[in-house]
Parts: structure tokens; sequence; C-alpha cells
């Protein structure tokens, strides 16, 4: 194969993946630097595939996907702030399924601020975006441009009602109740509850709920330990160490309520670096990792995102919302080996 059929190749499967969907399609000049390959070489790839159909000139003369000066086909995008975590990698698969369903391609973006070009140029490209917004606040640019934006946009987590935007509450404080309920139903009276990660818009309604569940259950011992670190912290060492400065405490607990996975682990790890037996320990949100641990955790599930994601992929393929403008996903308890009695 000469070369220019092989960057030939590298742009049908590019093409094909949606990967132009929601940025531009290279000049030429710039698609020989990024490949490698001389200009008259990217040149003549490029009208192979005007050739083929794939690609049409648009505009000033400039190649696109074919189907007009834009992507070849409307596609869906997932904009998250941050970094990839287990929890962002099961949302995307999850998302990419409910896209697939509806016959749309999906997309993943990262965005890191709210004035990031990323978020201007992900919601004027797609047919809509999936948005897993940061703890901040939008600014009031960010706000306006979500606010008057044309694509149909479903936030995950915080309330965008104002704006006049749908949303999924994927993890209501609510599972913070079923968690603490089980464990005073195991017959724990002296409870934990720990945190060590950067308040965001989840961690602010978890805790709201836990001094809510502490003020109605007078009668029980519950110690709060919220120490969250610093943005861009790794939580997993910080939870291990929180965890073994609580459970040195001879006073101690003898179950604790983990407000994330790592909490919830390092709460394990804690207990088993000092020789604390019999911890039952509970997290909120296992995210498809608890069952595999040794032992098993304890954790409140998502229920129902699945179905809440294929309503807001229908709905940004052009069908109609049906419910309330915020669908709430409903927590559920997994009960594995870290429930133990006192």
């Amino acid at each position: 194969m000469v070369k220019y059929e092989r960057l030939a190749e590298i742009l049908r499967q590019r093409l094909a993946a949606g990967d132009y969907a929601l940025r531009p399609f290279p000049a030429e000049r710039d698609l020989a630097a990024e490949l490698g390959a001389s200009y008259l070489t990217a040149r003549k790839a490029v009208l192979q595939l005007l050739a083929e159909g794939l690609l049409v000139r648009c505009g000033r003369g400039r190649a696109v996907p074919a189907g007009g000066c834009g992507s070849a086909r409307p596609t869906l995008a997932l904009l998250a702030h941050g970094w990839p975590t287990r929890g962002l990698l099961r949302l995307e698969r999850a998302f990419a399924a409910a896209a697939a369903a509806v016959g749309l391609p999906c997309r993943s973006q990262r965005f890191f601020h709210w004035d990031d070009p990323v978020l201007v140029e992900t919601l004027s490209r797609s047919a809509g975006t999936l948005l897993l917004p940061p703890a901040e606040d939008p600014t009031p640019g960010a706000a306006a441009m979500l606010h008057e934006s044309r694509t149909r946009v479903v936030v995950v987590g915080p309330d965008f009602g104002p704006l006049g935007l749908h949303g999924i509450d994927h993890l209501p404080p609510a599972g913070v109740r079923l968690g603490l309920d089980h464990l005073v139903a195991l017959g724990h009276r002296r409870l934990l509850v720990a945190n060590v990660q950067p308040h965001c818009h989840d961690m602010r309604a978890r805790l709201a709920e836990v001094q809510a569940w502490v003020r109605a259950h007078p009668g029980l011992e519950v110690a709060v330990a919220d120490r969250p670190v610093a943005s861009g912290t790794d939580t997993v060492p910080a939870a291990r160490a929180l965890a073994r400065a609580l459970l040195a405490d001879p006073g101690r607990a003898s179950a604790a309520l983990g407000l994330t996975l790592p909490m919830a682990m390092g709460l394990l790890r804690g207990a088993a670096d000092l020789g604390v037996h019999g911890l039952a320990v509970v997290a909120i949100d296992g995210e498809d990792l608890a069952d595999e641990l040794v032992p098993a955790l304890s954790a409140v599930e998502i229920g129902g995102l699945e179905e809440a994601l294929a309503m807001a992929a229908g709905w940004m393929a052009g069908g109609a919302w049906s419910g309330p403008a915020r669908l709430r996903c409903t927590p559920r308890l997994a009960v594995r080996e870290t429930s133990s009695p006192p």
C-alpha cells in the first residue's frame, strides 16, 4: 500500500468513528504535519476521500465530512470536568450504549474550567451534551452560554434548572440514609462517617444529609470526620491515613460509612493496618468495584441510571422528554461481607 492510501485509510477510520464531529476537519498542511507525510501525500489522500464521497468541498473549498459544512451526522457528547475516574468511565460506557440505541455516535470530551474553549466547541458542534460540571458554579459567561445554547444539554449532578437545563440526580442524598439505617439495623450504636474528597455538589449534599440524619437520631453516637484534601490530590492514601488516625482511638466506632469508595477502602485498609477486626463498613457508590474487593464491600449503588441516560439520549436525538425536568435515580443497598454486627 502506498503512503497516501495508508493516510486515506486512517482518515476513513476517523470519519467512521465521528472523530471530526466535534472539531473541524484539518487543512491538508495540518494533516501532513500531524501524520508525518508530505503535503502532496496528504492532499492526494484527501482527494481520494473526496472521490469516495466521504468528504465534500465547503465554503472556500475546504474539505469537510460529507453531509454539509459540519459533521457527517449528529453526534452526542459527554463533557466531563477534570480527569477520568472509574465512575466516569462507567458513565461513559452507559451513555455510549444509550446513544448507540438511538443510532448516534458519542464522543467524550474533558474540560478543566468554565471558560475552557472545549466547552464552547462541544456545545456548538454536538446535537446533545451530557454535562458533568465542576464543583464551582458556572461563570456568568458560561451560565449565559448554557442558557442560550441550541444544543440539548442534560446536567448530571447539580441542579441547573434555573438555567433551563434538564438534569439527572444520579446518586441522591437519600443513599446516605440508606447506608446509615443499614448499620443501625445491624445493631451498631457508635458510628463513624468519613470523607476526604474535595467538596463538590454531590459531597455537599451527602454531608448535609448526614447532619440531618444525625439530628434525627439523638440516641446514637455519631462522629463525622470531614477532611477534604486539596483538589488534584490522590484521595486513596489520604483516606487510609485518616482511617488509621480515627480507628486508633480506643473508643472507636464499631461501624463506618465512607462517603466515597476510596474512603471506604481506606477504612478497610486502616482497620487492617491496626489489627482492628469486625469493623462494619458501607460505601456510598461502589463504582462497580465494591464486589471485587476482599472482603466484598457493602455499598449504596446507583439504580436506574441506564434508564435515565436512555431518556436523555432519546431527547437529544429529537424525541420528547417525559417526566420531571430533573430525573432522579433510585439508590439501592448491596449488602456484602462488610455488613457485620457488633
